[in-house]
């Protein structure tokens, strides 16, 4: 449903307070006949709520028994059991464990920690054995989440982010630069706040390139959710880079503004001035786009009478569809 896209994980938590929806959550799954293609969306759902699913230990408890043959799963478990409030020294130490020896449970693990966000249980030595499991894989140009995930705790040292920095100046200045480039630059923003602009430019660049595509759940979980979040300095950063005469750097920033979604709604006059603007026809493509998920119903007539004066058919089209996504309006049929 449109709905449902034009909200955030953090809008819809608000809801998650009582026990009760925590067990209809559990129940309704169970119900489910192919429960084990839901069981990782599942997991992920409570991972994120961390405290508020406690009443889901036991259920957590009886899935980690039954899914002992299964590294990955019984990783992402035991990392959920800790974010709901699972105090157990065992599990703590298996984890621990895992991401020292670099099993594959402890990649499974890295996933569900990068996907729920920092987590308070992690202590100072798992953090820095997940350090020196990045800087250990860092030539591989391993894809995500690693690297998201230590810059999210705040960990990233100083040695670690000359690294980045270099990876950036030396790889990620090109055209049709790859995946790794975007990962290492919100990272290292993220990071270092003197070093963020400089790590910014190519690493929306690359956004640019690989938008809309596979990419764009990640990009919406762990750059608009975890690491920029409610970050205000990154977003300030962030929004700091539409004022870029590089057409590549503000499709990008726009990229990531959709991503974010309506909790970026604030900004919405630094897009519609976008979309009035820019003499870039793909921007203003994009910008409409954006607009779909950032915009307020106030905000439509200003949009209709953008409408009237866009030469494009292409960007005229894409405000139509913002419009009616705003509304809330059922998707239109394909012809």
């Amino acid at each position: 449903m449109i709905v449902v896209l034009r909200w955030t994980f953090s809008t819809w938590s608000e809801f998650w307070l009582e026990p009760a929806v925590v067990e209809k959550i559990v129940s309704r799954y169970q119900d489910e006949k192919k429960r084990e293609e839901k069981l990782e969306r599942l997991l992920y759902v409570l991972g994120r709520m961390g405290l508020k699913a406690k009443p889901a230990i036991l259920f957590l408890l009886k899935e980690l028994e039954q899914n002992q043959e299964d590294p990955v799963i019984e990783g992402y478990i035991r990392v959920v059991l800790a974010n709901v409030g699972w105090n157990s020294s065992e599990n703590f130490g298996v984890i621990h464990a895992d991401i020292q020896n670099r099993t594959e449970r402890g990649e499974a693990e890295i996933w569900m920690m990068s996907l729920a966000g920092p987590q308070k249980w992690v202590s100072d030595d798992l953090a820095k054995e997940l350090l020196g499991w990045f800087n250990q894989s860092f030539t591989g140009r391993r894809a995500p989440p690693l690297d998201i995930l230590v810059s999210a705790l705040g960990i990233i040292d100083a040695d670690t982010q000359n690294r980045l920095a270099a990876f950036l100046k030396i790889e990620c200045e090109k055209e049709g630069c790859d995946e790794v480039c975007m990962w290492f630059g919100f990272s290292l923003a993220k990071s270092n706040p003197m070093k963020a602009r400089d790590a910014l430019r190519p690493a929306l660049r690359c956004v640019a390139y690989a938008m809309p595509g596979d990419s764009f759940r990640a990009l919406n979980v762990l750059v608009g959710d975890i690491l920029i979040g409610s970050d205000q300095r990154m977003m300030k950063e962030l929004i700091g880079m539409l004022d870029s005469r590089d057409p590549k750097v503000v499709t990008g920033v726009l990229w990531v503004l959709l991503a974010i979604g309506y909790d970026a709604r604030e900004y919405a006059p630094d897009v519609l001035k976008i979309l009035k603007a820019n003499p870039d026809e793909d921007l203003r493509e994009v910008a409409a786009q954006t607009l779909a998920f950032l915009a307020e119903p106030r905000d439509i007539p200003e949009l209709e009478s953008i409408i009237k004066k866009e030469e494009s058919e292409f960007v005229r089209d894409e405000i139509v569809k913002a419009i009616r996504i705003i509304r809330l309006e059922p998707e239109q049929p394909e012809n």
